[in-house]
């Protein structure tokens, strides 16, 4: 049943069933029965010779009057009509309170502070349905005096778990003085809300605007733009506090040069909210870790996986397995599954990072992700999977972290698709975080004597030098760790190899 249709049950109810009622109090025979999504009943019924209609809640003592255009404008999930045995059902929403009704509370909330001494919060509205767009009123007259400061009553509306001491709202202020009304977005004094920084700057900076106290229509308008602001502002999940631009990242270099150690620091740069894109970059090999990385991990936000040649879409994305009980079923990859888990906390930043990115066929595991995973793509453009035939996209709170190791030519280097949608940070092999002195000389003669003889993508890393605190140390190092890399640089080339061994 359309909404229309729900309207001309009401009407021809109120219309024929309530024409001929000469009594003060309802039938029980005839009446309507509404029921809101949100589980309210109310009963309409007509009184004595009145062209009003009386909603009562089934459960309440007091009723409040209502012109009938008004009851028309309750979005009702569910009619039943007592005289004829019938249920109706209406697919709409929820009951909305309508602009009528706040005009008039506003009315009486001017008229109580303008004629009334003695006054105490919102009392004089409990005839009238406390929500105005899924917001829940709160008025108060603060210590009901005007005499006694502040002297400003308010109306503010609240949600998602706001108070008027702890959160954000659209509000109403009146100001006696110069008989003024105000609408704005505000934040509590008292108690800073536990609420994003980038949130409260947009609430606090968005202008308030001013009415004369007989321009309520003008007001409630401009209240409904501040709502609907208000909803923008608080639903948006790319203007996270640390949210960078740059959302996909490899980490790549020659062995050793702490690369899967590198993507904590970065995760921990990022949580921080403190370094542009351009500074996480410059500064990473120098930052020292907080704790910003670890409670991302302990709070289930950062997914660390290695590919290898194996790995395949179906590990990744979705596809058929078999299940604990042997059965063949649908099932989806650690990837899909983790971005819909980040699709659920969008005020949070979640990092899925892929040791040894370039170890499988890229192209394969990714499938038409490779579009989706783009900055500008992100939550903007949508897939059809191929098997569970899902709308799929990438949430832009997730960012992406490989690491590579370019020396391995044994492996395909990362594609070009894949290639232009990251942004590459190289891990150069650094001599000054090796603290003992003959393993840091030897590192350095090494290195420059490989990058003569092969490059530099093939030097040695500072991690294989920075354990080493004495000679034992450092023999056992170049005999059982570096001497094999070097076998692997030169293999074929024995007298290279002999060159270089030599400086030991």
């Amino acid at each position: 049943m359309s909404r229309e249709e729900g309207r001309k049950i009401v009407e021809n109810f109120i219309k024929n069933e309530l024409s001929e009622n000469n009594s003060d109090e309802y039938d029980k025979n005839k009446h309507l029965e509404l029921k809101t999504q949100t589980g309210e009943y109310f009963i309409i019924y007509k009184k004595n010779r009145e062209t009003s209609v009386y909603v009562k809640p089934r459960n309440g003592d007091k009723n409040f009057s209502e012109p009938i255009d008004r009851i028309l404008d309750y979005q009702i999930d569910g009619i039943t009509d007592h005289h004829h045995d019938k249920t109706y059902i209406v697919p709409i929403s929820k009951r909305i309170f309508c602009k009528n009704n706040l005009h008039k509370i506003i009315e009486i909330f001017i008229d109580k502070w303008e004629n009334t001494d003695g006054l105490w919060r919102e009392e004089f509205i409990e005839k009238y349905p406390k929500t105005y767009k899924g917001f829940d009123l709160k008025i108060s007259f603060g210590m009901g005096n005007r005499i006694i400061p502040p002297k400003t009553p308010w109306i503010c509306f609240l949600k998602d778990n706001n108070k008027a001491n702890k959160g954000i709202y659209p509000y109403i202020n009146y100001d006696l003085g110069r008989e003024r009304l105000e609408t704005g977005l505000g934040v509590s004094v008292d108690n800073s809300p536990d609420i994003r920084e980038d949130i409260i700057s947009k609430i606090e900076k968005h202008p308030e605007s001013f009415f004369n106290k007989n321009e309520i229509d003008l007001l409630i308008d401009r209240l409904d733009e501040n709502i609907k602001i208000f909803n923008d502002i608080c639903s948006k999940p790319t203007d996270l506090p640390n949210s960078n631009e740059i959302k996909n990242i490899i980490l790549y270099g020659v062995p050793g040069v702490g690369k899967t150690y590198s993507h904590k620091k970065l995760i921990d740069m990022i949580e921080s909210g403190n370094f542009s894109d351009s500074e996480i970059f410059l500064n990473l090999e120098g930052h020292n870790e907080t704790n910003s990385y670890s409670e991302a991990k302990e709070n289930g936000r950062v997914k660390f996986i290695t590919f290898h040649q194996s790995f395949g879409y179906e590990d990744f994305i979705e596809g058929f397995r078999p299940d604990e009980k042997g059965n063949i079923t649908l099932q989806k990859g650690v990837f899909k599954e983790f971005c819909e888990k980040a699709e659920k906390q969008k005020d949070k930043n979640f990092y899925f990072v892929i040791d040894e990115i370039n170890r499988a066929n890229i192209s394969k595991v990714f499938g038409e992700l490779i579009t989706l995973i783009e900055e500008d793509k992100r939550e903007t453009l949508h897939v059809t999977l191929p098997y569970s035939k899902e709308e799929f996209s990438i949430p832009p709170n997730l960012y992406i972290i490989g690491t590579m190791n370019s020396t391995d030519k044994s492996i395909a280097l990362i594609d070009i698709a894949l290639r232009r949608r990251f942004t590459f940070l190289k891990m150069e092999p650094n001599s000054e975080l090796v603290t003992d002195a003959k393993a840091k000389d030897l590192m350095i003669k090494l290195n420059k004597k490989i990058k003569e003889k092969l490059g530099e993508d093939y030097q040695i890393g500072h991690s294989y030098f920075m354990k080493i605190r004495n000679e034992e140390d450092l023999a056992f190092a170049c005999k059982y760790k570096i001497k094999s890399l070097l076998e692997e640089y030169f293999y074929g080339d024995a007298k290279g190899l002999q060159e270089v061994v030599d400086i030991f």
